[in-house]
């Protein structure tokens, strides 16, 4: 490397080719005299194929790897070709890969349609029950005006007993608008399981698509009423996926 101050900045590849915004630039890596090597190392992001690198001293950054980078390091020998700075996306001056909890930030733009894809902010199944579930946290909105999308899934996991009447299950996303002092909880998902109902008994939803005010919550619950003449319950389990879109 030059003598000089260099600092660094990474953004992740997606499989379709698309970018992640740079991440925050590096802490300032002084470079007293010729031959010297920088080593650079990152967080790993979720849904990276690659990595590419860029570096500045005081202008504009400019790619240095001249292939993607598949691990999370870099040594910086400044002999690499370079990637083109045209094809990292985002400025350079702040903007960051990851946001407060370690999370890749939702800024993966695709390549070909230039719209940014959305990113992935929850999905663990719940447990098998023949019961409502409470209020369950799927992400806290860290500014207002960001966008989700959910998609649930439900699928009856046991049979019930003794069943003749229909179990009704609900299932609800709760959110509250920036525009809005309430909280608002539409049904996303309507599942109806006939007596005791059959494996593999599923549903699923388009996606509910809304706006979250800033600090606040975005959960997913579910109503459970049960059939008539049941001796035991059939059991359901929810998948509920959650995105972030801006």
């Amino acid at each position: 490397m030059p003598t000089g101050t260099w600092n660094y900045v990474v953004t992740g590849q997606g499989w379709n080719d698309g970018n992640t915004n740079f991440s925050q630039p590096s802490t300032a890596q002084v470079v007293t005299s010729g031959n010297q090597t920088v080593s650079c190392s990152w967080n790993a992001v979720l849904g990276a194929k690659g990595y590419n690198v860029a570096r500045s001293n005081g202008g504009g950054y400019s790619g240095v790897n001249a292939s993607l980078i598949t691990t999370t390091s870099y040594s910086d020998t400044a002999s690499g070709a370079g990637q083109p700075p045209g094809s990292l996306e985002g400025s350079g001056t702040g903007s960051t890969i990851f946001d407060s909890n370690g999370i890749v930030a939702p800024k993966i733009r695709d390549s070909i349609t230039g719209l940014i894809q959305p990113k992935l902010v929850y999905a663990t199944a719940s447990a098998s029950t023949n019961a409502s579930i409470g209020a369950t946290t799927m992400a806290t909105a860290s500014a207002s005006g960001n966008t989700y999308q959910f998609m649930p899934y439900i699928d009856q996991t046991a049979l019930g007993s003794g069943c003749t009447g229909t179990t009704a299950i609900n299932i609800l996303v709760t959110w509250t608008d920036p525009n809005a002092s309430g909280s608002n909880s539409p049904v996303a998902v309507s599942f109806s399981i006939s007596g005791n109902g059959a494996l593999g008994n599923s549903n699923y939803s388009t996606p509910v698509t809304f706006r979250a005010k800033a600090s606040t919550t975005v959960s997913y619950s579910t109503t459970y009423s049960l059939g008539t003449n049941c001796t035991t319950g059939p059991t359901y389990q929810v998948y509920p996926v959650l995105e972030q879109i801006q």
